[in-house]
């Protein structure tokens, strides 16, 4: 018996790859491989799922794809997936919500930080060989030690349970 074909697209894991293709012929596509190759559009074909990022699921892709069940976006949004054409299809449309946000919480976190010590042009004035003897107080930016968070979360990171975005104490 034949196994289930998956297109594989773009940044996919060795990990997932390996553990996909035990049970499934999974056969992988480069980002930027697209209808005009023939080996994609075979695949495609073929294709009961797409699992991937960052490939644009629309009306012509669909119609490559008639034995397409399921598309997994291994992403937390999903503009690249036309939705509408997929329920049309009675496709399901997958995508990997929240699971980036202690790694924008970090990300804002660090930029408070660069902001508040001026790290971005401590950085310039340093390889700039500005940096000639005892550093002016001018430069040490803001403390952010004793200081308190009064930033708000918005968007979907509120909910999350990062520390990073904790008042400081």
């Amino acid at each position: 018996m034949e196994k289930p074909y998956i297109l594989a697209y773009g940044r996919v894991s060795e990990e997932a790859l390996n553990k996909l293709g035990q049970d499934y012929e999974t056969v992988y596509f480069t980002q930027g491989e697209n209808l005009e190759n023939e080996r994609f559009r075979n695949v495609l074909r073929k294709a009961e799922a797409i699992v991937g990022v960052e490939l644009e699921v629309n009306k012509e892709l669909l119609e490559h794809a008639p034995a397409l069940k399921v598309v997994s976006n291994v992403a937390v949004g999903y503009d690249n997936l036309d939705v509408k054409a997929l329920s049309g299809r009675e496709i399901a449309a997958c995508h990997t919500p929240d699971v980036l946000n202690d790694t924008v919480a970090d990300a804002v976190f660090g930029m408070i930080l660069a902001s508040a010590r001026r790290i971005p042009e401590m950085d310039r004035f340093v390889k700039e060989q500005k940096w000639t003897g005892v550093m002016p107080d001018d430069k040490f930016g803001v403390d952010v030690h004793h200081k308190k968070n009064r930033h708000y979360w918005h968007g979907p990171h509120r909910r999350s349970d990062s520390k990073a975005g904790q008042p400081w104490i």
